[in-house]
């Protein structure tokens, strides 16, 4: 997310006729009530809501308007007088339409809907739609300067296909992905909306000053002309006073002149849209001087939804097309009785509903707002006839108003042609015990846990005890739903309070969130927290991240991001962090410093022994510490992050608080901050969370991944304290006695001043290379045959193995990947002095699976035996896993990559 991002309402409020207050407490949950996606179009039929993005740009004007240009709207020469008594042309007839059956299927597609949504312009279904309303710009009061959100999104985002070396200067972002989906979709036209309910108030001292009036009109048919788009959508909510109708006038009128003026200037052979959103609301609507308003407008996009909420004292419906005391019907009577032509009205639909709680029904009391019902809920509720009831033998019953969608036209192009499943294991097994058994064959092939140490060096692949995990099948957690009210989850809220106090005493910090669903997140976070935290100071500019070249690997694409600039910094030869670079880079960015990412201890295994010199060299220059947490595992009840000078830190559950990480998920990246941070810890719009100055939510629920809280909260209150001290001393032991092992073998790439190591050690394999040819693949391989996963390789060091053994691990386990990683030092060493040949030995042909041990005599042609391939030594013959494949295609994987990580000098910023 750029620095231009402006926080906005959550994208489910897009037209709210007044901000909504945080939830009280609600008192009811319906099981059918899903997330919160406040999906809204305005359409003929049915209504869509789009996702967005922004960018600036110089396409070719022509080329993006050339799509079916709209033809103008000629006005009738009869004149007729509006109540004000003002001598007016007829009301011009709407804008002609070559599409959809001259009717007008409109959509508003919000930039911020590319970041928690994840919803690119390339999803849009253009098919079925004739305009996309692109929201929102803003507009500086002061200047009357209309200009984009969020430039990141609009016009400098790469999408797939976007190329990085094009030369000159040129569009990306949604924009070009607009003009792109146009190409594609001839018909369709894409406006500009500017205001929505976050950016409106901007629109009262404009309309009323012609200067600021005249630099609003500039700007934005500026805006049109410099990214090719077919008119503009204004977004006022909602005049307040007859000075501002008045205004509003006349910033349409010239609007409309302008647009006509750019056409004439262009030669356009057609006429700029002007559109505005309308209210439908009677104290709003009827401050309008619509008569006037229309002689500039080509339709208008009725908010025919939120005529109850919060705001109100009793419940009724959300978008009733009849009935007191608000509804559709009355503000298209109010509109056409103005002179407004029916064509020209286009009726929003929601595709959302509120809950109103402890209410008999409409036009009855309640006592507070539930959960909203999104999209999906009301699809799946179309063919109702009456508002959803859930009941409760607690706290009475609670209605949740839906708009009923009697139809929906799904287009063609969404019914799936092709054929799938087609894998003959899907046909293959017809009883349970057929399946039972093809699972378990699966499951045989995984190397785990249960069979062998698994050393993956910054993983902490530690024990997760079954009775830790034993409360997720538990219905009383397992079957809560995310945005369950917190008076029915009291026990839930209770664990979840819990662990947050426990981990802000682990790690010293004042405030915990347990939104963010992975360490990465939980860094993004952070950073997110700390440029707030300069913003509400008034110090917006500070955008660069130090991040020490020994920092754990997703730091820098973290920093990034979340829009700062990096800039990495020395380590020296014994790995530790280079003071004097940092000093010297600290002090040359003192003016933009916003953070400082240092992982502790670092990811080269070795502690920080200048740690808090290097905070306070940060916090002398006006910058703040992010403290990566990724090996915590290794300071539990030892020392902190606090301790350590840090400001905000993440955990990872799925590492040192035992949550199983196998498979890619799911974890959780929990950030704990210094006092000073708390109030901009993540909101969430349903369940209150976070502070005052809360940054926007990072993940859909409000505890994130919050079912596996309970295995840390578990954890953590078996161990106690004590216990969890006792793990992180035994951590630091088990990978010092390994150290000592294997030092003798091989060469330890970086120890402290006492020669020891953190809780996992580095060894460097360029020695074997340069002898013999062997990589450290080669060393990972031949360890399957021992019956171990091999650790970390080619990380952070392409030449080295991380090796993190973890508390978990027994004396006699430990030695046992000793042994194995000795004898296979042996067997290089044979390699190397010439008694196995180096294109086929041992290494380089590992792991030896059964496929290739039980071959015939006469196919066996290796120089070795099969005993020494698959028995190199004796306690295998009690305890052997076999590999079940020996080597893939590595050749291959390196030509076909499926993600490169940039290193922190990768990613660091040009400032030259």
């Amino acid at each position: 997310m750029s620095a231009s991002y402006q926080p906005v309402n959550t994208d489910d409020d897009t037209h709210s006729p007044e901000p909504l207050p945080e939830p009280k407490k609600p008192r009811t949950f319906s099981r059918r009530i899903v997330a919160l996606f406040l999906a809204f179009c305005f359409v003929a039929f049915a209504s869509y809501k789009l996702g967005q993005w922004n960018v600036p740009s110089t396409v070719p004007e022509q080329a993006s308007q050339s799509a079916a240009p709209e033809k103008p709207a000629v006005p009738s020469q009869d004149s007729a007088s509006d109540s004000t008594g003002d001598q007016l042309e007829e009301t011009p007839k709407p804008a002609e339409n070559d599409t959809m059956s001259g009717k007008y299927s409109v959509g508003y597609f919000v930039n911020w809907g590319i970041y928690g949504r994840k919803y690119p312009p390339s999803l849009i279904p253009a098919q079925d739609l004739t305009h996309i309303l692109y929201a929102f710009a803003n507009i500086r009061q002061d200047t009357g300067e209309v200009f984009l959100s969020d430039l990141w999104a609009d016009q400098d985002i790469h999408y797939p296909g976007d190329s990085w070396n094009d030369a000159g200067t040129n569009l990306y972002g949604n924009f070009k992905a607009l003009y792109n989906l146009k190409q594609q979709n001839r018909h369709l036209k894409v406006l500009l909306s500017i205001g929505g309910w976050s950016y409106s108030a901007a629109f009262h001292p404009v309309v009323v000053n012609p200067t600021l009036r005249s630099k609003f009109v500039a700007s934005a048919v500026a805006l049109l002309e410099n990214y090719g788009l077919d008119g503009l959508d204004v977004d006022y909510e909602y005049p307040q006073n007859e000075p501002q109708a008045r205004g509003y006038v006349e910033l349409l009128r010239e609007l409309r002149a302008a647009l006509d003026a750019h056409a004439q200037r262009k030669g356009a052979d057609y006429r700029f849209l002007l559109t505005i959103a309308a209210p439908c609301g009677p104290d709003n609507y009827q401050k309008l001087f619509v008569r006037e308003m229309d002689q500039s407008l080509d339709f208008w996009n009725l908010m025919a939804y939120d005529f109850s909420g919060s705001w109100d004292q009793i419940a009724n419906h959300q978008a009733n097309i009849h009935g007191p005391p608000i509804s559709a019907s009355q503000a298209v009577s109010f509109y056409t009785n103005a002179g407004v032509a029916r064509a020209k009205l286009i009726l929003g639909v929601p595709l959302y509903g509120r809950s109103f709680l402890n209410t008999a029904g409409p036009g009855t009391p309640f006592s507070g707002l539930g959960p909203a019902v999104g999209s999906r809920a009301c699809m799946t509720t179309a063919r109702c006839r009456s508002p959803a009831r859930t009941c409760s033998t607690t706290t009475g019953c609670s209605r949740v108003g839906r708009t009923i969608l009697r139809s929906v036209r799904w287009s063609a192009s969404t019914t799936r042609t092709s054929e799938f499943l087609t894998h003959p294991v899907f046909n293959k097994h017809h009883s349970e015990t057929e399946m039972l058994r093809y699972i378990h064959h699966l499951q045989s092939k995984d190397l785990s846990l249960v069979h062998a140490m698994t050393p993956l060096g910054s993983c902490t692949m530690k024990l997760n005890s079954t009775s830790s995990m034993i409360p997720l099948t538990w219905p009383e957690f397992g079957s809560v739903h995310p945005f369950a009210p917190r008076d029915q989850v009291k026990g839930y809220t209770q664990v979840i309070k819990e662990l947050e106090d426990d981990l802000c005493k682990i790690t010293g910090f004042h405030a915990c969130s347990l939104q963010p669903n992975s360490g990465a997140a939980g860094e993004y976070t952070g950073l997110s927290v700390i440029r707030a935290f300069h913003e509400a100071r008034g110090q917006k500019h500070r955008d660069v991240c130090l991040i020490p070249v020994s920092a754990h690997g997703t730091n820098p694409a973290s920093a990034a991001m979340a829009g700062l600039k990096v800039v990495p910094v020395k380590t020296l030869q014994d790995g530790s962090l280079d003071l004097a670079d940092l000093k010297a880079k600290a002090e040359k960015h003192k003016h933009n410093l916003a953070a400082f990412m240092i992982t502790y201890p670092s990811t080269f295994g070795v502690f920080e022994a200048g740690v808090q010199d290097a905070c306070k060299i940060i916090h002398d220059n006006g910058g703040q510490v992010y403290l990566d947490g990724a090996n915590l595992n290794a300071q539990v009840g030892l020392t902190n992050p606090a301790v350590c000078g840090g400001d905000v830190c993440h955990l990872n559950l799925h590492k040192t608080f035992a949550i199983p990480h196998g498979g890619g998920g799911p974890g959780v990246g929990p950030i704990c901050v210094a006092e000073h941070l708390a109030s901009f810890l993540p909101s969430h719009p349903i369940i209150a969370t976070g502070g005052k100055n809360a940054i926007n939510a990072v993940s859909a629920a409000p505890f994130g991944s919050a079912s596996i809280l309970l295995i840390s909260w578990a954890y953590i209150k078996m161990l106690g304290g004590q216990g969890l001290k006792d793990s992180s001393q035994i951590a630091l032991l088990n990978a010092n006695y390994m150290a000592h092992r294997l030092a003798p073998h091989y060469n330890l790439r970086y120890k402290n001043h006492n020669g020891r190591v953190a809780h996992e050690l580095l060894i460097d394999l360029a020695e074997f290379d340069k002898a013999a040819g062997l990589k450290v693949t080669d060393f990972a391989k031949r360890l399957q045959d021992y019956g171990f996963h091999p650790p970390t390789c080619s990380w952070p060091i392409s030449t080295c193995m991380l090796i993190e053994p973890t508390e978990s691990e027994s004396l006699e386990e430990i030695e046992r990947f000793c042994d194995a990683m000795i004898h296979i030092r042996q067997e290089a060493e044979d390699i190397i002095t010439g008694k196995q040949p180096k294109d086929s030995n041992l290494l380089k042909n590992a792991p030896h699976p059964l496929s290739v041990i039980t071959v015939s005599d006469a196919e066996w042609n290796r120089p070795y035996s099969r005993q020494t391939a698959v028995y190199p030594v004796s306690w295998l013959r009690e305890k052997k896993f076999w590999p079940t494949v020996s080597r893939v295609d590595d050749t291959y994987g390196d030509l076909n990559l499926v993600c490169d990580c940039p290193s922190v000098e990768e990613t660091a910023h040009d400032f030259s």
